[in-house]
């Protein structure tokens, strides 16, 4: 292909590792072999605005073209954290797919796009469903933070061209491939592990609707590309000084974020005559703006300066130190992030709590919403309602929750 496929704001920049994903995944999900991470409140209040709507006529088993898998791990007991898969495909010369548990990404001479993000992808199927020769990826995908479900994405590569099939909280849909052809099945939505127990229905899977096709189809939607942009710097064109602290003890993370995404901090706290410190630097990339006010970043870069091993104790001029992770950019463990780490940048013009909202999933008054821990580190979080703006920027952690404002 001439030119790079365009990001789609649901897909997710990846790094060299997925043991972050595997992390936040486990520590999101409980039953049985499906433990679905983060990421990506990057992905929730944008996929609400697109969620397709099932098609389907229940006549008879539907009939499609031929489809292969490509990985697949739906029914496995262990999904393979830290491995990829690579492809090529004689229909795409010149490209290289790549498969990790946290998205599926396309390498060509212009670089390396994201086509899909998952936590995880399941699996991934190769399909021409538009009967132009080329096979689309047609993908399991669990998404959520707290509230999981699954759907299923495909990407015409050819097109450049993104698909949904999604109905978030009221039904799960899983890809599957039988007597090579790929079918969809369908569980209500129940809260807890998705896809448990038996099928509501299952069926073919196709990107439009079509009268004339016999069976039971499942059609996933368009997906328009309503994004703003994918920037190459952040918004501002000044060092934003920000903080991120309780009001409560001595404890306090201070950040300068610049313009090109570098960062320095400095973590401290005293607990009587002992000093916890952290000094630390590092860059955030990936900028992709999602609304107006709300940008979502990719942890590129993070550096201990301390000049200790966390946990090491030492003298200095008479006061005991002890070296300490980097409060604030530490996972739900809190361990320094590893490179893929998923933020959210909000500008202080930023508000609301539906979606489509800057800060959709933003509610203090609910402990399960998305953004509640982000909203307990917010200095004007007493004064919220769904019309106040954030008055500040705000830098989300989407590992930890955490929050820094300037």
């Amino acid at each position: 292909m001439n030119e790079k496929m365009p990001r789609t704001p649901f897909s997710t920049p990846l790094s060299g590792s997925a043991k972050e994903t595997e992390i936040r995944i486990r520590n999101i999900m409980s039953g049985p072999k499906k433990r679905p991470p983060v990421l990506f409140l990057v992905l929730m209040f944008s996929v609400c605005i697109f969620c397709g709507n099932l098609v389907s006529c229940q006549v008879k088993e539907a009939e499609g073209p031929e489809a292969e898998v490509w990985v697949d791990y739906f029914d496995t007991e262990e999904m393979p954290w830290d491995e990829s898969a690579e492809l090529r495909l004689e229909e795409y010369p010149g490209v290289t797919f790549r498969w990790t548990a946290g998205g599926v990404t396309a390498r060509d001479e212009t670089g390396e796009t994201a086509l899909i993000g998952g936590m995880p992808v399941w699996n991934v199927f190769l399909c021409d469903l538009n009967g132009d020769g080329k096979r689309e990826l047609c993908a399991t995908v669990s998404f959520g933070s707290g509230v999981v479900d699954n759907h299923i994405e495909v990407y015409d590569y050819a097109a450049g061209q993104w698909y949904i099939l999604w109905d978030r909280m009221e039904y799960d849909y899983a890809l599957s491939l039988e007597d090579g052809q790929l079918r969809v099945s369908q569980w209500e939505y129940q809260g807890g592990p998705p896809c448990q127990g038996e099928p509501l229905s299952t069926g073919g899977l196709a990107l439009s609707s079509d009268s004339t096709r016999e069976g039971e189809w499942f059609i996933a939607q368009p997906a328009a590309p309503f994004w703003v942009g994918d920037p190459d710097s952040m918004p501002f064109d000044q060092p934003l000084e920000m903080i991120f602290l309780s009001g409560a003890g001595a404890w306090c993370t201070g950040l300068t974020l610049n313009p090109d995404g570098a960062f320095t901090g400095d973590y401290h706290d005293s607990d009587g005559p002992i000093q916890y410190v952290c000094q630390f630097h590092g860059k955030l990339g990936g900028f992709v703006q999602l609304t107006e006010h709300s940008w979502s970043l990719t942890l590129e870069e993070l550096v201990l300066d301390t000049g200790h091993p966390v946990g090491e104790e030492w003298i200095e001029d008479g006061v005991r130190y002890v070296s300490s992770e980097p409060y604030g950019f530490n996972n739900q463990d809190s361990k320094a992030l590893e490179p893929g780490a998923q933020f959210m940048l909000y500008s202080p013009e930023a508000k609301g709590y539906a979606p489509t909202d800057d800060l959709y999933g933003m509610n203090g008054e609910d402990e399960n919403s998305p953004l509640y821990e982000f909203w307990t580190w917010w200095p004007n979080r007493h004064g919220w309602d769904p019309d106040t703006t954030l008055d500040c920027w705000g830098l989300h952690n989407l590992a930890s929750g955490q929050g820094f404002f300037s």
